[in-house]
């Protein structure tokens, strides 16, 4: 297992490590696992934290959960 967390561009992360004749056999959708954390970070700090540390970013527009609420 390789650790790839935190990255701005996973594809690039996995580009890499396969340029280092690794394998990648699992990569799970991040659009669930978002929702999972998001609802765990609400759990624990009564909001989804958008600024500081931690905070989430929607890993799909690669914004805060902030920035994606405003542009809706």
């Amino acid at each position: 297992m390789v650790p790839m967390l935190p990255c701005a561009d996973v594809d690039a992360i996995v580009t890499f490590w396969v340029a280092l004749d690794l394998t990648q056999t699992y990569r799970p959708g991040a659009g669930p696992l978002f929702e999972l954390f998001q609802a765990g970070l609400r759990t624990l700090y009564g909001k989804v934290p958008v600024s500081g540390f931690p905070r989430i970013t929607d890993p799909a527009s690669g914004r805060t959960t902030a920035a994606c609420r405003a542009s809706r």
